[in-house]
């Protein structure tokens, strides 16, 4: 299946991939949206580098405006996970949505200049989310590769969320593992 990297692509009704690959680094970055009614989640909101965050929001953008958004949840605190918070935050306004990671990551999320209180989750945890009653289940991954790691697993749509369990290096980019 030929993929357009630069389109959010709708990977399960309501659910899209968008990230982007960088092919000169060898590195893709994959932040999703959830739509559920009027809940707007979006799972690791990629990097802070302008020029990602353009291609994030543009294709944020083409699903729904950024201001509506009430959720970001980011799996670890890593800077190419989490440094688009602020981003959101700008056009949101503080505290017009809700953080959620664990009490671990939850420590660095200021040092992004995130003014947004964060809600920490713990190992089992689901909330539910959405019109249709959505459940996300948090299940931490210490030291794979943050002692306060974790990945978010949708039970409606049984996706997992996977963080950089599966991250590597390379050019040979493909949104889906072939193999």
């Amino acid at each position: 299946m030929k993929i357009d990297p630069y389109q959010a692509v709708e990977i399960k009704p309501g659910i899209w991939w968008i990230g982007w690959p960088d092919f000169d680094a060898g590195f893709s970055n994959n932040p999703y949206l959830i739509k559920d009614g009027n809940e707007i989640i979006i799972i690791d909101p990629g990097s802070g580098h302008k020029t990602h965050w353009e291609i994030v929001r543009k294709k944020i953008e083409s699903i729904v405006p950024v201001k509506e958004i009430t959720m970001v949840i980011t799996t670890h605190q890593d800077p190419d996970l989490c440094a688009a918070i602020p981003y959101i935050e700008r056009e949101v306004g503080e505290n017009n949505f809700e953080i959620i990671t664990t009490d671990r990551a939850s420590l660095f999320i200021p040092y992004y200049n995130v003014n947004t209180e964060v809600t920490t989750v713990n190992d089992g945890d689901i909330i539910t989310v959405g019109d249709s009653g959505r459940e996300l289940k948090f299940i931490t991954t210490p030291y794979l590769h943050f002692p306060g790691a974790m990945v978010v697993y949708d039970l409606k749509e049984k996706i997992l969320f996977s963080s950089d369990i599966f991250g590597a290096f390379s050019v040979d980019w493909d949104l889906y593992a072939n193999e």
